[in-house]
């Protein structure tokens, strides 16, 4: 993948592909509202998990690819080196994290230090470095059962993303 930086806003996504922990639920939903498929953005989405089967992967990459705005959306094959990781976030102007359990997330972190927006929560790993000076939060104020077979099974609690998280992010992503 090179990246191939465009008069487009690009935002980008670096994580497992774990539909509900990581997120990516919120950012379909946020993307799709927030855009047409005339509008001139691109999601660029790395979400390679080697704990899940290749056709767990792929469900997960065709609801993006199937939706309205299934265009506009790029997968990234999986990243070799820091210097290939480093050169694809350059090419993008915003991360996405609005992740609902996450210890640190490691890509939010590089994409602010390459001068990067990011869009995320402030829950978990995150709030310990994300501030309204340095980051566009999606507060999160409910919990509800972390349920994400095979890693979640239940009974344990993680951050709720409400339909007011979602506006949130949709809000965000139109300002950048």
């Amino acid at each position: 993948f090179i990246p191939n930086r465009t008069n487009e806003t690009v935002f980008i996504h670096v994580g497992k592909a774990e539909w509900k922990r990581k997120g990516l639920d919120c950012i379909y939903e946020s993307f799709t509202s927030a855009f047409t498929p005339n509008d001139n953005v691109k999601l660029l989405l790395s979400i390679d998990n080697p704990f899940l089967s290749e056709q767990q992967v792929s469900e997960v990459k065709n609801k993006f690819l199937s939706a309205r705005m299934g265009k506009k959306v790029q997968f990234i094959p999986r990243i070799q080196s820091n210097r290939q990781l480093a050169s694809i976030m350059a090419s993008a102007d915003c991360g996405l994290f609005p992740a609902r359990s996450e210890a640190f997330c490691l890509p939010a972190l590089e994409c602010m230090s390459l001068g990067k927006h990011i869009i995320c929560t402030n829950w978990a790993g995150l709030s310990e470095y994300v501030t309204h000076e340095n980051a566009h939060i999606i507060q999160l104020t409910q919990l509800e059962e972390a349920i994400e077979p095979p890693f979640f099974p239940g009974g344990r609690n993680w951050a709720a993303l409400t339909r007011d998280s979602i506006e949130c992010c949709t809000n965000y992503l139109k300002r950048i």
